[in-house]
């Protein structure tokens, strides 16, 4: 799928009737919409990217996390994250992508039982 093709399927996504382990090693979690961007974006590395976040001290103590892949005018890109009031706690340079969005926002929400469920932020 090419860029205006994705954008126009992500509003479709405002709840979710399915949730998928993207990684048999843990329990975490995507929804329907988060698998479209895995999907359709060739994104995995970027649910990964998420998940290994959450054996962090300052990440794992929060249960609502913004996190936002964006790419910048020199061609690399910044992952962060923050928790919901702009409190920013995670900034990661990333020299390449071939994400073929200029950004992305993925909610994580934690739960004892499943881990971390990644979501859109439409699917709240």
């Amino acid at each position: 799928m090419n860029q205006e093709e994705i954008m126009s399927a992500l509003p479709q996504f405002t709840c979710t009737e399915n949730w998928y382990k993207f990684s048999p090693l843990s329990p975490n979690l995507m929804t329907d919409g988060a698998k479209f961007v895995a999907d359709n974006c060739g994104a995995y590395w970027l649910m990964d990217a998420i998940a290994s976040y959450q054996h962090s001290r300052s990440v794992s103590k929060e249960n609502f996390q913004v996190w936002t892949l964006k790419k910048k005018e020199d061609g690399t890109w910044t992952l962060s994250m923050h928790d919901g009031n702009n409190n920013h706690i995670i900034k990661q340079k990333i020299p390449y992508s071939d994400f073929p969005l200029d950004e992305i926002t993925i909610w994580a929400e934690r739960n004892d039982l499943f881990g971390v469920t990644l979501l859109l932020p439409s699917e709240h």
